[in-house]
């Protein structure tokens, strides 16, 4: 059996092929002779596939003879091989066998020159992925006396903080968020309580870019905000009411390859708590991105490989 790697610029499998080094033309006095044939699917990726499965087609340049997919149970020739492989975990392979007959199509057939066969693949797999505890940006919270309105400053563009995360560089998405490095808020007057809507709000952005040459087939993602104050509370806004939500979400749909959203504005705000002193504080909030998406992809087009057919 020869081995052979498929070229591809896929980023999420590897296809491999495993064929007979030794397909001839029936000799003389033999119509068929049927081989057997392996695919090999490699997730190459850093995402688990929750399926998986190859088509294979063939043709050939032979003259008198014919190769083609076989149905070992039905004892007939088929166009195509559907193959399933299965769910395949970060690094891991599956395999399925496939068979292909040569017969004879003409009582003598000429002298061959070059003959060969192509194996034709085409993969199709799925995703569903969600970044679970989500990626943060860190924003500082001034609330002081000296500040007789607030807002926000330092506007900052920048990609969320995956250095927080286990795997730092996702496979498919990047992330851009712009959003002010400093929120201002004054002690007293602004936004007593989760008021219906705040004098005060500052907005955010966020836009995504599918960097893989697959499509995304729906993106959403969820925007929660936490915070390290004592006295206050930073809550967010989506593109509609109510204030006083700790997450907003977002369906962007399908992400074509190569392609960047438009920016998705969402509004900041810091409330003073009900009850709880107004005092000076300086902490920390935590802009969290908790993308989710889901890749359905078939390869429109083949793989292909070429082999020598003896005579």
């Amino acid at each position: 059996m020869a081995q052979q790697n498929l070229p591809s610029n896929d980023p999420i499998i590897q296809i491999t092929l495993q064929y007979p080094d030794n397909v001839s033309i029936p000799p003389s006095g033999s119509d068929t002779k049927v081989y057997r044939g392996t695919v090999i699917l490699k997730n190459i990726s850093q995402l688990p596939l929750l399926t998986s499965s190859v088509k294979i087609t063939l043709d050939d340049s032979l003259m008198g003879y014919d190769v083609t997919l076989w149905d070992d149970n039905a004892k007939r020739p088929i166009d195509t091989a559907d193959l399933p492989i299965g769910a395949l975990g970060v690094g891991k392979s599956n395999s399925a066998d496939f068979l292909f007959r040569v017969s004879r199509t003409w009582p003598k057939p000429p002298a061959q020159s070059g003959p060969n066969m192509t194996f034709h693949v085409m993969p199709s797999y799925e995703i569903k992925h969600e970044v679970v505890d989500g990626f943060a940006s860190e924003t500082k919270v001034v609330v002081a006396e000296s500040n007789s309105l607030g807002g926000g400053q330092n506007w900052t563009t920048n990609p969320p903080n995956w250095s927080t995360q286990p795997n730092p560089a996702d496979p498919l998405i990047a992330l851009e968020q712009g959003f002010f490095g400093t929120l201002v808020s004054s002690t007293t007057g602004w936004n007593q309580g989760y008021t219906a809507t705040p004098r005060i709000y500052v907005a955010s952005h966020l836009k995504v870019t599918n960097k893989a040459p697959v499509p995304i087939t729906s993106f959403k993602y969820q925007i929660g905000v936490d915070d390290q104050l004592t006295n206050y509370d930073v809550k967010c806004l989506g593109e509609q009411g109510p204030w006083g939500q700790a997450t907003v979400s977002r369906d962007l749909g399908p992400i074509a390859p190569g392609a960047t959203t438009d920016e998705y504005a969402y509004w900041i705000a810091v409330f003073h708590l009900d009850g709880a002193d107004m005092a000076p504080e300086t902490k920390p909030a935590f802009l969290q991105v908790a993308p989710w998406y889901t890749v359905e992809y078939q390869r429109g087009d083949s793989m292909n490989l070429s082999i020598p057919v003896s005579t």
